[in-house]
């Protein structure tokens, strides 16, 4: 049988033996009056989990979870009992509308013909879609409002008055057919008062829940959870917009003039450097030393010399503001290093045997694959794959570096020896 009704503290139990997901808990277990929510955030991304009580009432307070990256862990909250029925301004009084019946998929609101001769009752999602409305009047010999299938979920039912009284309650129907009747009766104000109260009692607190994590758009969506258990929440966050800004820089030690762009708040050079002072010309080379594969792609330093290399007011960047970028473009997980960053930040041409393997330049980085000069002296990769340095260290020999490939769009984060030579690019000091 189709149940339409409100979500009533004390009688609605779960399953009495589930088991938690990430919470290791049993309904035998303490916290009898706490809901638990499996949330899980796939973007592989370290995030936090913020609950807000949708109302006042004790023992409902802000709850908070640091969710780990690609986990599934449980958001427990306390079962609250907290008013039905809503009233707007004035309308706090005695004659203000009810639902006074609310089963087997049949509503019915008991209008005071006193203040409501006529109404508009309308069903709506919890997030403000209308399901179902009509107009009714205390001229009708029936008022019924009816849909034959309206989904499984919550709902906020609507009354208005064609004077501006206004009412809204929350409900819970379980699937199926509904059918809202609305019956105009003259009640006593006594008689109004304890409706009112009937159906302000005994629903579950909703909660508004925001889920965040850096470099994304906040995830927010309501709950009204039930006693212990409750469906698994998996939320798939969005990228924030980026800021680019496009530029020029002129390097006055030799005349070079690279693009530059701004993502959010770095500048970087748009193209790899390629400075070949008396001091460098020994610890960085252009690929099998031709003058055309330092035109196209810049020259390849071994990580001494990548530190020393930018013009004044830039510098190497970190492996901080490496995973900055990274994230900025769509990496998820420690500094950005997974996701398809690689596919936003590479050039839209050059990249492999197919154009499938280019990437879109949505900032105009314009990543080239460079290839990179092992300590022997030997040349690798150019045209498939690209390397630069970061000025992050990794013990005495060794420093980090980022690298993108044709066959993957990923931003990996790696490691080599300080004598292997890669691709720099210089990021503007702040």
């Amino acid at each position: 049988m189709t149940r339409f009704s409100f979500n009533r503290l004390g009688r609605t139990l779960a399953v009495a033996a589930a088991v938690m997901v990430g919470a290791g808990l049993s309904a035998g277990a303490a916290e009898p009056d706490s809901s638990f929510i499996p949330i899980k955030v796939v973007n592989n991304v370290d995030a936090t989990v913020t609950a807000v009580p949708r109302s006042t009432a004790e023992g409902a307070e802000t709850v908070t979870l640091a969710l780990a990256a690609n986990k599934t862990d449980t958001l427990r909250l306390p079962y609250v009992m907290t008013t039905g029925v809503i009233y707007f301004g004035g309308q706090r009084h005695a004659n203000a509308p009810t639902v006074v019946a609310n089963r087997g998929g049949n509503v019915t609101v008991n209008l005071p013909s006193q203040s409501y001769k006529s109404a508009e009752v309308a069903l709506y999602t919890v997030n403000g879609k209308r399901v179902m409305s009509g107009r009714v009047s205390s001229s009708n010999a029936v008022n019924n409002i009816s849909r034959r299938n309206v989904a499984t979920g919550v709902y906020m039912l609507s009354v208005k008055g064609a004077t501006g009284e206004a009412v809204t309650a929350r409900l819970t129907h379980s699937g199926g057919g509904l059918s809202i009747n609305t019956a105009f009766t003259g009640g006593s104000v006594a008689d109004a008062r304890k409706l009112s109260k009937e159906a302000a009692d005994l629903v579950a607190m909703t909660w508004t829940v925001t889920v965040s994590a850096e470099g994304y758009k906040d995830s927010v969506f309501t709950v009204q959870p039930v006693k212990w258990t409750n469906p698994l929440r998996t939320i798939t966050l969005n990228i924030k917009l980026v800021e680019s800004i496009k530029g020029t820089f002129t390097d006055e030690r030799d005349g070079t003039v690279y693009k530059t762009v701004k993502i959010n708040s770095q500048t970087w050079m748009a193209e790899n450097l390629n400075i070949s002072t008396r001091e460098l010309s020994s610890v960085s080379w252009c690929y099998k030393d031709s003058p055309d594969s330092c035109a196209k792609y810049g020259r390849l330093y071994t990580w001494a010399a990548a530190s020393t290399a930018c013009p004044t007011g830039w510098h190497l960047p970190t492996r901080d503001e490496w995973g900055a970028l990274s994230i900025a473009a769509g990496g998820t997980g420690t500094y950005g290093a997974s996701g398809t960053a690689g596919k936003v930040l590479k050039s839209a041409s050059g990249w492999g045997s197919s154009a499938s393997y280019n990437g879109t330049d949505d900032f105009g980085f314009s990543a080239l694959p460079g290839g990179y000069r092992n300590s022997g002296g030997s040349f690798y990769n150019v045209g498939n794959g690209g390397d630069w340095w970061a000025a992050t260290e990794l013990g005495s020999s060794y420093a980090y570096y980022r690298s993108m490939n044709y066959n993957n769009d990923r931003v990996d984060e790696n490691n080599n020896h300080k004598s292997y030579a890669s691709s720099v690019r210089c990021v503007q000091d702040e």
